[in-house]
Formats: structure tokens, sequence, C-alpha cells
């Protein structure tokens, strides 16, 4: 008589899945952080990719405008830029949202996804902006910087003046234009290479990477899936 093999609980499974993903996320970010690099993480929220960057050996520079998490940040001694990144140094209207990860500065976010349900923005709040360039002038050229600022990533990148070596950017299908303005603007500031990474999936497609105008094509012909991912470019020439 054949025996049935043992079934994994579901707990397990669940635990070695998140193993993995965790494991491919570490690897994605070590192609570009190690120990001694300094890492700018924008949007960073309560610090979940901040804790990836320095248990990789980085130094975080974490920019965050909300008080509460800006806080948790601190606790976990990140270096904190309690502010919004922008194209210009100032303040600005964010638009608080039922959760702080959707928070934002872009109204054009909050009319693309206000029909998301358990989702909105019901307050306001003043809060204020600095630019990359900025960042920079304080801190040094970072090896390597998150944009999570949902659909604020256009502007953010308007406030920085010289090539940054790799980065990563939001990508939303509802705002694809965004994503595109994104590469528009890097290649005002050097010539580099793009990979589109669907959400939490931490995985890249072999190098090389298509260049501006094969990936900004790609991108555009794109469906609805994936609805969301991270963008990621390396500086292949300076200007």
């Amino acid at each position: 008589m054949s025996r049935r093999a043992p079934s994994i609980p579901r707990r397990l499974l669940g635990r070695a899945r998140r193993w993995q993903a965790e494991r491919r996320r570490d690897d994605l970010y070590r192609r570009w952080v190690r120990g001694g690099s300094l890492v700018f993480d924008v949007g960073a929220n309560v610090g979940e990719l901040a804790a990836v960057f320095a248990a990789l050996g980085a130094r975080v520079v974490a920019v965050e405008p909300q008080p509460d998490c800006a806080e948790r940040l601190r606790r976990a001694g990140h270096v904190v830029v309690e502010a919004a990144l922008s194209a210009d140094a100032g303040a600005a209207t964010l638009h608080v949202g039922t959760h702080s990860e959707v928070s934002t500065l872009a109204e054009r976010f909050v009319d693309a996804y206000s029909d998301q349900p358990g989702v909105s923005w019901p307050t306001t709040r003043r809060v204020a902006t600095r630019t990359l360039d900025q960042l920079i002038a304080d801190h040094g050229v970072p090896s390597f910087t998150k944009l999570d600022v949902e659909g604020h990533e256009p502007e953010v990148l308007a406030g920085l003046s010289q090539p940054l070596p790799a980065l990563c950017f939001e990508y939303n299908a509802r705002l694809r234009t965004e994503a595109l303005a994104c590469v528009a603007r890097l290649e005002t500031l050097g010539r580099y290479r793009y990979c589109l990474s669907p959400y939490e999936r931490f995985e890249v497609a072999p190098e090389p990477w298509p260049d501006a105008t094969a990936f900004s094509a790609a991108l555009s012909a794109l469906g609805d899936e994936p609805k969301t991912g991270d963008v990621f470019a390396t500086l292949e020439a300076s200007p």
C-alpha cells in the first residue's frame, strides 16, 4: 500500500515563503547596498526597508514627514530628516491617509486611488520640504536611493541636479506617466539602464537592462499588470 507524504502545516509553509521572500529582497538590495554604503530612504514610513539597508551594513538617512513615523525611525537609530522631498525647499500640503503608507503630497495620487476600499485621506497637514540636492549637501552622495512617495517621485527628482549611482522609484499602473517622467528626468542627468520589479517579487531581469528609450516603450505598452512595483535604475554614464 502506498503512503501519502505528510502535509506541511500552513503556518510553516507561510513562514518558509516569507523567509524566501526576505532572502530574495536582501539579495536584490545587496547589489548596491553593502558595508559602509550611504543610503537615502525617501518616504521611509515606519522603516521596514531602512532596517534592511542597515542590516546590510549601510548608513541610512531616512526621510519622512509624518511625525509618528519619524519618531519610530529615530527610536530605531536611523538618521532622520523629518520633511518631505520635493522640487523646492519650503512647505507643502501632505494629504494624510487612513494608512500612513498612502500619505502623499500628490493630489493626482489621491484622485487615482480614491476608489480603493478602506483608503481615504481625511485630513491634511503642512510639512516642511527639502530637496535631494540639499540632502546630498548635508550627507554626501548616496550609493543607493529609494523613492517611495506615492506619485510625487517626479517632483523629488526635479530637486536633483546631479546623477545618482543607483536608485529605485515606485511604479503604479494608474500613474504610469509619473514613472515615465522619472525616466525622462534621470536622462537629463546621465545615461541609465532600467528594470521593473513587480511588487514584492524582489526580482530583476538579467543585465544588461534596457536603456531609457527601450524601457519607456515597454512601460508604455504594459497593461494593468503589474499594478505596482519598483523601477530600478543604474547609472551607465555621466553626461
